[in-house]
């Protein structure tokens, strides 16, 4: 069965592709392949979909028709069947990205045919289909009833190349109810989501990792951490490791070379980067936001993941810095409390629901709102133990989800049961929002407006919606109001309360996300970690909470230098005491020589002697 999916008022997109991928490993097949990299080709084959014979017998074409397939069986609805207009806003939408991802994408081209193959039992595909000879990978498009669930397409890697095990064969299932009745930038983010995990984005193909120029597998791939008593998997390829160190400086995590953590969330697990962290990034395993939204980017989080695949050559051209827990968008330096220290812990303003008032989104670039939760999905965290409580996974590890203490949660593990902000309203090109205390559906597009930030960042001037202009400063009281004012909606008065956020977050944020794409590589140089603090006498400093700490040779607690250094001294200071010591032993004995011949030769000359 497919894994149960976050239940919101509010359209999302939960991947299965772990999921399905666990049902059955990639066949390989022997093709001839060029030795160059050249742009991709991919093929996205729509035949099954477009095909109004029933040569798919898995698809739904008509209500009421039962559909058995992934061991669930189903009743189409009218919803379920595809009509022209979704025909063709798949289409556009799939052509859009193979366009797009050939601009950064190279592969060394495939130039034989080989023969398409099922997978498992999800898949109804004649075996004596060809792959096409100007194609280097083949995604059968094949549509699917998925229920209630709010997963909207979901592919597998069917075959790859026995060599350099570059994908070669993918198919996409596609959710037609969810198919939107116009074209979408969300639908977009989604199938290329989708289309990523078929370029070899998946933990089935890990192990096959391998730099770009050799079929060698990289030596270290993954690594298990347990830090704060959780165990987390790491990503520790070299891009991945690069990655870590600019953002956050750390060579090490734990006991594991420091990299990109993946997702444990069950159904999302490993093949996905961890929600929690990288929120927003075209790979995580949930995509929430609106319809025409750019919340979503491809980020140099995808980039390190794609590169070290070594499959491809790819540029840094078509990739944008990831903005979610960014220091470099918060304080523009790297950050090491970023590295180990729980996110809820660390997480800076604004980028939370701290209180249900506070609707500006972390990137100050739309607002959010809790109501589009289901209300049965907050939990208050004294309710832990009882029926009617947070989920035991939460209760049992409460001091990492929650280490600051939120009396509710959002009880959902897929998202780390963080009360994140699910956006609702993105501000037009050039415009921001920042803190208020008042939200409304019919007037959200108020609440942002024009604004200016000086070249040092330590202050912005933001236009309310009244037409008052705000000054926000560094050193500013976050939590007192800095502007008022009343406003009516359908006959009913709304108050206005505006807060200042950090100006150097605020600007930093503001410019990272203005940046169309990474004007040079972002892993063209390796940066020198960051060298953790020393322990204290008392045994303090740097620590993980159940981890296993920093085991490279500079960072153990007994120290040669040191050592070395004291040890010098106390041969000298031992030799200087025995240079006075026989200074001493001299002296004495002269004294008493001395002394026995002043004796002496005062028997020869006494009195008594004449």
């Amino acid at each position: 069965m497919f894994l149960l999916v976050i239940a919101m008022k509010y359209a999302a997109h939960t991947c299965i592709h772990e999921e399905l991928q666990s049902k059955k490993e990639p066949d390989e097949a022997e093709v001839d392949l060029e030795s160059d990299f050249k742009e991709i080709r991919i093929n996205y084959d729509l035949k099954y979909v477009n095909n109004a014979n029933n040569d798919d017998t898995l698809k739904c074409t008509k209500e009421n028709g039962k559909i058995t397939w992934n061991n669930t069986e189903y009743i189409c609805s009218a919803e379920d069947v595809i009509n022209e207009s979704k025909k063709e806003v798949l289409t556009s939408t799939l052509t859009e990205i193979s366009n797009q991802l050939k601009r950064f994408i190279k592969v060394k081209h495939v130039t034989t045919q080989y023969s398409l193959k099922n997978y498992d039992n999800l898949k109804d595909i004649k075996e004596s289909d060809k792959s096409e000879t100007d194609k280097d990978l083949h995604i059968s498009v094949l549509s699917r009833p998925f229920g209630d669930l709010e997963t909207a397409a979901a592919t597998v890697i069917v075959q790859i190349h026995k060599k350099t095990k570059q994908p070669l064969q993918a198919v996409m299932f596609i959710n037609v109810k969810k198919i939107p009745q116009y074209k979408e930038t969300r639908y977009t983010h989604i199938l290329l989501h989708e289309t990523l995990h078929a370029l070899g984005v998946s933990s089935s193909m890990f192990n096959y990792y391998h730099p770009v120029n050799s079929n060698t597998p990289h030596e270290n791939i993954t690594c298990v951490a347990n830090v704060h008593d959780y165990q987390s998997t790491y990503l520790i390829t070299p891009n991945a490791h690069k990655f870590a160190l600019i953002h956050y400086g750390y060579e090490k995590v734990g006991n594991c070379q420091s990299g990109i953590e993946l997702d444990n969330s069950e159904g999302i697990q490993k093949s996905h980067p961890e929600f929690r962290r990288y929120y927003t990034d075209m790979l995580t395993g949930i995509i929430l936001e609106t319809s025409n939204s750019s919340l979503y980017r491809l980020s140099d989080v995808s980039l390190a993941i794609l590169r070290d695949t070594g499959f491809y050559d790819v540029s840094h051209t078509g990739f944008k810095p990831i903005i979610w827990y960014n220091p470099l968008a918060i304080t523009g330096e790297r950050n090491t409390s970023f590295s180990e220290n729980i996110p809820n812990d660390v997480y800076p303003e604004n980028y939370i629901l701290t209180n249900r008032n506070d609707h500006a989104m972390f990137d100050f670039n739309g607002v959010g709102n809790f109501s589009y939760y289901d209300g049965d999905q907050w939990k208050a965290t004294s309710d832990c133990g009882n029926e009617s409580g947070p989920d035991s996974e939460y209760c049992q590890h409460s001091e990492f989800y929650n280490p600051v203490g939120y009396t509710t949660i959002f009880n959902e593990k897929l998202v780390d049961y963080t009360n994140i902000k699910i956006p609702i309203y993105e501000c037009p090109t050039g415009k921001a929002a920042i803190p208020t205390t008042k939200y409304l559906d019919l007037d959200s597009k108020g609440l942002c407006g024009n604004y200016s930030c000086t070249d040092d960042n330590s202050q912005f001037t933001f236009n309310a919606s009244d037409g008052k202009q705000i000054t926000c400063k560094t050193g500013d009281n976050h939590s007192l109001i800095v502007h008022s004012y009343q406003h009516s909606v359908g006959g009913t008065t709304f108050k206005y309360d505006y807060f200042c956020p950090d100006p150097k977050q605020f600007c930093l944020t503001r410019k990272l996300l203005g940046q169309s794409s990474f004007d040079t590589d972002p892993f063209a140089s390796n940066p020198p970690p960051i060298p953790r603090p020393s322990p204290s006498p008392k045994g303090g400093g740097e620590s993980n909470s159940g981890g296993g700490g920093d085991t490279s040779p500079n960072s153990k607690s007994f120290n040669w230098q040191l050592f070395v250094i004291i040890m010098i001294i106390l041969d000298v200071v031992v030799f200087v005491i025995g240079i006075i010591a026989l200074a001493i032993l001299y002296r004495k004995k002269k004294d008493e020589k001395a002394e026995e011949e002043d004796s002496y030769s005062e028997y020869m000359y006494s009195s008594d002697s004449i």
